[in-house]
C-alpha cells in the first residue's frame, strides 16, 4: 500500500528492518526532493511518500519570530538556508550539484523532515542516466564523489540530530522508474515487454531516456539524458506572466503554485493564467518530442512509453495525446523514489 503524505505533520513513524536500520530513498532533483520509505500504519507495513521543494540559498537568512534562524545547515563549515520561499535560490542544474554541499543540506533536511534525525539509515540516491553512466559503464568515481559528499560535517541550527548514513549506494533515476512499473512485489517477476519499454522521465532540470529490451536488459545507446524539464516550463511561464501584467520578481514557489491552479496572485488578486501556461507548456512538450525522435525515432514498435517525474504530472494529458503507446502512473513523481525503494527491499539484500 501506498501512502502520498501531503503535510508532514502527517507523516507516519519510519519502520526500522530487523538489524535496527531504515531503508530510505531520496530522488533528490533539480526542483523538488522526493522521498520513499517504509513504515508501520494500522498494523501494516505502508510505502511512504513525499516531497519538499529543492531550494536552497547560501548563508543565514530566515529566522523565526523569536530571531532564531530558521531551516539552516552548516556544511563543512558554510551556511545554507532551505526553504520553500528563499527569495534567491542557488542555481542547481549542473551535474556537480549531485557531490555539492547544496545537496547534502537538502538530502539531510528531507531525511530530517521525515523524521530520520538520529536514526541509522540505508540511504538510496538517484542520478540521471547520463550521469549515471560513462562509456558505456557506471562511473565509479562519479558515485563515490557522491557518496562522500553525503557524509560531509553538516549541522542544524536547530539543534537537530543528523540521520546516521550507515551504507549509500546510488541508482539511474529512470531505471528506477521501470522498476517501480514493472515488478511484481508479491511473486518477484516483472512484467514483460514483447518489443521492450521505454521510460521517459521527465525532473526539474533533466529528462531521462531509458530504453529497456524485453529481457529488462538497458539498450544503453538507445538511452540518455537532456537538459530539459519542469523548469523550463517555469521559465517560460514566468516571462510570459511578466511580458503580460509588466511585474517582475515572481519566486519559484509563486509559480509552482501558477503551474498548479492556472492562476497567479498580482497585486492581491487571483489572475487567470491558463492560456499562458498551455503556451510554455506545449513549448516543452515539442523540445521533448525532438529529443524523443532524435533517440528512439517514432517508436512505433515499442509496446509502451511510460512517462515519470514532475513532468508526467503537469503534462499528462500532452504526453497522452501525442504519443499513442503513452502510460503516465498514479502519483509519476514518485515512481523513481518508489522503484530504487523496492530493488533495495526486495532485490537487492
Amino acid at each position: 500500500l501506498q501512502m502520498v503524505i501531503k503535510e508532514l505533520k502527517n507523516a507516519p513513524t519510519p519502520m526500522p528492518e530487523e538489524d535496527g536500520t531504515y531503508r530510505v530513498f531520496v530522488d533528490n532533483g533539480y526542483a523538488q526532493n522526493k522521498i520513499a520509505y517504509w513504515a508501520e500504519v494500522d498494523g501494516t507495513r505502508q510505502l511512504v511518500n513525499f516531497l519538499l521543494p529543492s531550494r536552497a540559498q547560501m548563508g543565514r537568512v530566515n529566522v523565526d519570530v523569536h530571531g532564531r534562524a530558521s531551516g539552516v545547515y552548516t556544511v563543512n563549515g558554510s551556511d545554507y538556508t532551505v526553504g520553500e520561499d528563499v527569495r534567491d535560490p542557488e542555481t542547481i542544474r549542473s551535474k556537480q550539484y549531485a557531490h555539492s554541499e547544496i545537496n547534502c543540506a537538502l538530502v539531510m533536511h528531507t531525511l530530517i523532515a521525515a523524521g530520520f534525525s538520529g536514526l541509522k539509515i540505508r540511504l538510496g540516491t538517484g542520478l540521471p542516466f547520463d550521469h549515471y553512466f560513462k562509456n558505456r559503464e557506471v562511473d565509479k568515481a562519479f558515485i563515490k564523489k557522491i557518496t562522500e559528499s553525503l557524509g560531509s560535517e553538516c549541522i542544524s541550527a536547530s539543534g537537530a540530530e543528523m540521520p546516521i548514513i550507515v551504507s549509500h549506494r546510488v541508482y539511474p533515476e529512470s531505471t528506477a522508474a521501470a522498476v517501480a512499473f514493472s515488478l511484481d512485489i508479491d511473486s518477484g517477476d516483472f512484467k514483460t515487454f514483447e518489443n521492450g519499454l521505454v521510460v521517459i522521465d521527465m525532473g526539474g532540470g533533466t529528462t531521462d531516456i531509458t530504453v529497456i529490451n524485453s529481457d529488462f536488459t538497458i539498450n544503453i545507446d538507445e538511452s540518455g539524458s537532456r537538459q530539459l524539464g519542469v523548469i523550463d516550463i517555469r521559465t517560460k511561464l514566468s516571462s510570459l506572466i511578466t511580458d503580460k501584467f509588466e511585474v517582475s520578481g515572481i519566486t519559484d514557489s509563486q509559480l509552482d503554485r501558477a503551474l498548479r491552479t492556472g492562476s497567479i496572485k498580482i497585486y492581491g488578486q487571483d489572475e487567470g493564467i491558463s492560456d499562458l501556461r498551455e503556451r510554455a507548456k506545449t513549448e516543452t512538450v515539442k523540445k521533448l518530442g525532438t529529443f524523443i525522435n532524435e533517440t528512439v525515432g517514432e517508436a512505433a514498435f515499442i509496446d509502451t512509453i511510460l512517462f515519470v517525474g514532475g513532468g508526467a504530472s503537469i503534462l499528462e494529458d500532452s504526453f497522452k495525446s501525442t504519443f499513442k503507446q503513452a502510460q503516465v502512473p498514479e502519483n509519476p513523481e514518485f515512481q523513481n523514489a518508489n522503484g530504487a525503494l523496492y530493488y533495495m527491499t526486495h532485490i537487492e539484500e
